[in-house]
């Protein structure tokens, strides 16, 4: 069927100030899970990611993970 191998984009938010916040939540990210694009907007507090490996959200496992790692809490958008 078309559109099965589309790729979703998740859209989270995390309180960043700089380019050092958006790089701490990629690497802290990137050791957690395969990701295909990253984007990320310190002046909106918005984080765009699309997975390689899965295609559904961050469980609270990775995010916690995340946390202890970068001290940067993301929440997904709905």
């Amino acid at each position: 069927m078309a559109g099965e191998n589309q790729e979703k984009e998740f859209v989270y938010t995390s309180q960043m100030s700089c380019e050092h916040c958006v790089a701490a939540i990629k690497k802290a990210l990137f050791k957690v899970r395969k990701v295909k694009s990253y984007q990320a907007n310190p002046e909106t507090d918005l984080i765009k990611i699309v997975f390689a490996d899965k295609q559904e959200p961050l469980s609270e496992t990775e995010i916690k993970t995340i946390l202890s790692e970068s001290d940067y809490m993301l929440v997904l958008k709905k």
